[in-house]
């Protein structure tokens, strides 16, 4: 005769009713998809977890497009597909940078 037997978890026996964890709220991550900026600062794919660090608080005051270019992770394919598209804003906004970025040799 066969005995009926129930598959122990680490957490439990295997009829245990599954309880469905309470999501976290996702924190954000940024990265950075504009070209390398002046003494190595900030170059293309640096990635930041929850915030912005403030550091680069005076390198976006002195040019306001970099802002522009440090997006939600989440949104990086997207972003990054019209980087390449010419005459998409996002790829205007890359050349504008790549150009201006000269201005941050003295931040």
């Amino acid at each position: 005769m066969e005995e009926n037997k129930t598959e122990a978890t680490p957490t439990g026996p295997a009829n245990k009713p599954k309880v469905r964890e309470p999501k976290t709220p996702e924190k954000q991550a940024f990265i950075y998809l504009g070209p390398i900026l002046p003494g190595g600062i900030l170059f293309k794919g640096a990635i930041f977890k929850d915030k912005i660090p403030e550091y680069l608080d005076s390198y976006i005051e002195k040019l306001p497009e970099v802002k522009k270019l440090l997006v939600e992770v989440k949104d990086s394919p997207k972003f990054i597909k019209a980087l390449k598209e010419p005459g998409t804003q996002e790829h205007a906004l890359y050349q504008y940078v790549e150009k201006e970025r000269g201005v941050l040799k003295d931040v």
